[in-house]
Formats: C-alpha cells, structure tokens, sequence
C-alpha cells in the first residue's frame, strides 16, 4: 500500500497559499460519493488512512498547521486487449460485406467499442493522500504523475476555493541533481528532502527528464571459511 502511512511514497509538492483554514465541514460537503459525476466517475474525499471514511476525519484537524486527508477516486477503464480484438473483429466483418474501412472508420469503431466496454466495465478505486500544511502554504500530494495529480487539485478548488499548483524546482539544477546523488538533501518548496534508500526525482510537465538515486550496494559477506 503506497500514501503517506507507507514506508516510501511519490510526492508532489504544491503550492496552495491562503489565509483560510481547513474548513470540516467542507470536507464532508465534497466527501467521497457512490454518485457519478458528469464524466462517469466517482470521487470525493475520505479519511486519511482510511479510504471507507467519508465523514470523521480524524487526522484532518491534527493541529493548526498540519490537515491530512485522501483524495478516492473510482473510474472504469475497458482492457485495451479486448479492444484490440474487438476492433479487429468488426473490421474484418465489415470489409467481409464488401465496406471499405479506412482511417476514419476504424476511429469510429473504436470510439464506440471502446464506450461499450467501459460502460460495462467494473469501477477501479484509487486512493491519494494529502497533507495541507497551512503555514507555509503548501499541499503535499501523495502522487508523482500530472494525469493523477490534476483532479486533487480540481477537488481541492471546488472544495476550498483555493487554487494550488505543482513547484518546479528552481535554481543550479546540476548542482541540486549532484547533491541528490550524493544522498544529501534537496530544497524544493520549502522543505528538505533527504533520499534515504532510494529515490527519484522528475519535473512535472511532460517531456521533462528524471533523476534517480538507487539503493546503495552493502559489502557482500564471506562464509566461514571462505
């Protein structure tokens, strides 16, 4: 189980300045729903650490500073593999007719095998942790991936009316990337990172480039007598 109540977790560090604090009540307002929203997903809120509560949020007013939370989310998603088949399988019908299928018309096959599928297709759940620290103005969101990232922030506007927005990294990349490596800590939004056994680090627009630490190597040990 990855988040914030695991051993290791990704990370996107946001900025979400505001004078207002957690607000429980807004929280219950948006929290997680059976309910289907527009584009055919469920999502909403829950307790940190626990993904069924959708009305106690018990870590979410710790102190002053410090709200944790957990962003649900539940979507259907058709396997690409029986798309596949099932594509080549109403072409092949098609051009058995006599139908000529080009480009365009394999497009429209797809579009409408791929709704079918999805509509019939079970809801996946999954589940982000969120820590909102108020005074320095920063969200701390449990994922590295922009596409996983971008509806917590949605949520997150609709729910406190504040806008946050992923950190890029500034200033001697080289020199920061160096001190990755070298296992010391990295300055991003405020904090320290320190990477312990491994770690890796990628700007957030795409097309942006990675960094990884590994795990250092131990001694390898003798047997008796070796």
């Amino acid at each position: 189980m990855s988040g914030f109540m695991s051993s290791s977790t990704a990370l996107t560090i946001c900025k979400a300045d505001s004078a207002a604090g957690l607000a429980l009540d807004a929280l219950r307002q948006h929290a997680f729903t059976p309910d289907i929203d527009a584009d055919g997903r469920h999502l909403g809120w829950v307790a940190l650490g626990d993904p069924l509560d959708t009305d106690g949020f018990e870590l979410a007013a710790v102190d002053s500073r410090y709200s944790g939370f957990s962003f649900r989310l539940a979507t259907r998603k058709a396997s690409g593999a029986v798309i596949r088949l099932q594509l080549a399988e109403a072409v092949r019908e098609e051009r058995f007719s006599g139908k000529k299928v080009g480009s365009k018309r394999k497009k429209e096959l797809k579009e409408a095998i791929t709704a079918n599928l999805t509509a019939k297709a079970e809801f996946v759940p999954s589940v982000i942790d969120c820590i909102w620290d108020a005074e320095k103005g920063r969200l701390l969101v449990g994922s590295a991936s922009a596409r996983a990232v971008q509806p917590v922030l949605d949520l997150f506007k609709t729910t406190f009316g504040i806008d946050a927005a992923p950190i890029t990294p500034a200033g001697d990349m080289p020199r920061l990337f160096a001190a990755i490596l070298r296992g010391e800590g990295c300055p991003c939004g405020g904090y320290t990172l320190h990477p312990m056994d491994s770690a890796s680090l990628a700007a957030f627009r795409t097309g942006g480039g990675k960094i990884r630490r590994g795990r250092a190597e131990q001694p390898k040990r003798r047997s008796a007598g070796a």
